[in-house]
């Protein structure tokens, strides 16, 4: 009798989560990776201020890193990006029009899993439109997450707006089903946080019996965690993951 595939889910986004996932398909793992939503940079910026749509970047290169043959015509044309259109990936693209056509974003990544020959599935935190922000260490307030990341600016806590937002459940059942939980690597208050931030998300995570992981990023090159030891990484992770969840069961 053949041995169960290990259920493994990342938590994450930008480009660390597609390197973890690479992992993971080594070990033959069944793969569930879950993307934060807060992302306003770049070509995932404009079209979720143009198109009033969840950002579409990460979940675009979690798919091409899930992809059955990553070195197909059409792989490759997914993660084609158009200098001449404000640098538009032809996956981000896509993603938005089929979220227009059927009127869910999820469809449109099943859709794109589809096309792809995925060996796993992709799952935004949430489906509501949400924003980052946080506070640094000198006190200042920065809005946006494209400001939090690429300001060189260390942060000691950041927030979505507006709070209180839902779970993806397709994220949750994942999570709760998982055999192992890996967060990061990635950075941490940008692409780590962000997901726990979500109702519902830290819920699960405390829930699952599932191993957790994390994964602390080796250097910061933009700033958002500079001088962080590791040990400050987990300082930074650990309220987030129980003193919300701990709020959240009081108010209940």
């Amino acid at each position: 009798m053949c041995a169960r595939k290990l259920k493994a889910v990342s938590i994450g986004g930008g480009t660390g989560q597609p390197r973890l996932i690479q992992a993971l398909r080594l070990m033959g793992a069944n793969i569930d990776s879950i993307v934060a939503m807060a992302d306003d940079g770049g070509s995932t910026g404009l079209l979720r201020e143009r198109e009033h749509v969840v950002p579409p970047g990460d979940i675009r290169k979690c798919l091409s890193a899930l992809a059955a043959d990553p070195d197909t015509d059409f792989a490759r044309a997914f993660a084609h990006r158009f200098p001449s259109i404000d640098d538009h990936a032809l996956g981000n693209l896509l993603l938005v029009a089929l979220a227009k056509e059927n009127g869910s974003f999820a469809d449109a990544i099943r859709t794109c899993e589809r096309l792809l020959g995925c060996i796993g599935h992709v799952h935004p935190s949430t489906l509501e439109l949400v924003s980052l922000s946080g506070r640094t260490r000198e006190g200042d307030i920065v809005h946006g997450q494209a400001q939090i990341s690429y300001g060189r600016r260390t942060f000691t806590d950041v927030w979505l707006e507006p709070a209180g937002a839902a779970a993806n459940e397709e994220a949750v059942r994942a999570i709760l089903d998982a055999d192992l939980i890996v967060l990061g690597p990635g950075s941490l208050f940008t692409s780590i946080i962000p997901n726990l931030l979500v109702d519902g998300i830290r819920e699960a995570l405390h829930t699952t019996r599932a191993q957790r992981v994390f994964v602390c990023p080796k250097i910061d090159s933009l700033g958002e965690t500079s001088g962080m030891s590791v040990a400050d990484h987990v300082d930074a992770l650990m309220p987030v993951s129980y003193t919300h969840l701990r709020a959240h069961e009081t108010r209940h």
